[in-house]
This record gives structure tokens, C-alpha cells and sequence, in this order.
């Protein structure tokens, strides 16, 4: 069982047993193949979200409703919109 002074490092899958642990405040590292790793992501969402010619295309989710709710706006910062995605999937819609 981890410690409140444990350290998880964020590497790979996250071990099950973390979660409990995971309920309070958690000290994390992620190595720079992570951090590659989620510069590729953004990147990449960033070319999806803004194609060429700097016209946006919407994308389910990052900036819509979800489900019965997708035609509307999402919010118009993206902090606001992960925001509401996690508050989304934390009521256990979707």
C-alpha cells in the first residue's frame, strides 16, 4: 500500500492498486517519453482542431456537448471544457 509520501511514476499503465491511494493528494512523475508522448497528442489534436488554413473543425467533445446534448456549444475555453468533460464522466453520463 502506498504512503502519503509515495511517489508514482507515470510511465506506463497505472497500477490498480494506486487508485485507493490515488483519493487524496498523490505526488506523480512522468518521465520525457511520456512527456513526447503527450506533446504528439496535442499536436496533433491541435492540426485535427485546426486545420489548414487556420479554419476550425469541431470536434466531438473538445468543443461540443456530449451526447443528446452535442448540438450545443462547448465551452469556449478549453481548461473550462476539460472542466466540464471530467464533471461529465464523473456523474456517470455518457
Amino acid at each position: 500500500m502506498l504512503t502519503p509520501t509515495d511517489t508514482v511514476p507515470l510511465t506506463g499503465p497505472l497500477d490498480p492498486a494506486v487508485l485507493p491511494r490515488a483519493a487524496q493528494p498523490l505526488t506523480v512523475t512522468v518521465d520525457e517519453e511520456a512527456r513526447a508522448r503527450l506533446d504528439r497528442g496535442r499536436r496533433l489534436f491541435h492540426a485535427l482542431r485546426h486545420g489548414p488554413g487556420g479554419t476550425d473543425r469541431r470536434i466531438y467533445g473538445a468543443d461540443t456537448g456530449f451526447g443528446a446534448l452535442v448540438g450545443y456549444a462547448g465551452r469556449t475555453d478549453d481548461a473550462d471544457q476539460c472542466d466540464n468533460t471530467l464533471a461529465h464522466l464523473g456523474a456517470g453520463q455518457g
